[in-house]
């Protein structure tokens, strides 16, 4: 979860499973802004709090074009000022068919949710999978330094392309959460590479890990 604060809106990328209290954590850290609550995907894992908040962006990649103003989905681009910080909405399906990336210009930090981070990233649309992490290597390409990128979740140990076993509960020795703009022109080109036939892809920093549909 990530809290991005302007001087008159603020931010809060996913709200997590919901087994914790979120809201006063949040309300703790605003200063007067109007609080919205939007999502990287709409996996439970990250609309579980949503019931706390007031504000809520839909579920739906309909229900994300529409608030955020994405005529042309998923190839548009658009803008979110927060007051003195603009964020960049980028359109990102293939893990869920709503994901978004969230491109913040101030601390040139790149939000990408489950499609990239360092471990498994569950392919579900392999063909809109790799259309989305073209086009999110082409804008970060297109003069939008990226100084880290940060996903969601963690499942690799610090040995290269060594990940933990699904549902552990305890992490040792875990991968840094930081990727650099690097590892994401390098996923981009190995699902160039692999073709349009769903692959598995062992990286030092992440595994594609397709799921068969169904």
């Amino acid at each position: 979860m990530y809290l991005l604060l302007g001087s008159e809106r603020a931010l809060l990328l996913d709200t997590g499973t919901g087994h914790a209290t979120l809201r006063p954590v949040v309300e703790s850290l605003l200063d007067g802004q109007r609080l919205i609550v939007a999502h990287t995907h709409s996996h439970g894992d990250h609309v579980g709090g949503d019931g706390e908040f007031d504000e809520v962006v839909g579920k739906s990649a309909e229900d994300v074009a529409t608030y955020f103003g994405i005529a042309d989905w998923p190839n548009d681009v658009v803008q979110l000022d927060l007051g003195g910080r603009v964020l960049d909405i980028i359109p990102i399906p293939g893990h869920h068919a709503s994901h978004i990336a969230v491109y913040d210009r101030t601390s040139k930090v790149l939000f990408s949710g489950d499609s990239l981070y360092p471990g498994r990233l569950y392919v579900f649309d392999w063909t809109a999978f790799r259309a989305s992490m073209t086009r999110l290597a082409e804008f970060v390409a297109a003069g939008n330094p990226v100084e880290w990128i940060l996903g969601a979740h963690i499942e690799l140990t610090r040995e290269p392309g060594r990940d933990f076993e699904m549902g552990a509960d305890k992490h040792p020795d875990e991968h840094e959460l930081e990727l650099d703009a690097g590892v994401l022109s390098e996923l981009a080109e190995v699902l160039e590479e692999a073709g349009p036939d769903p692959s598995r892809i062992e990286s030092d920093h992440f595994i594609v890990y397709p799921v068969p549909a169904g």
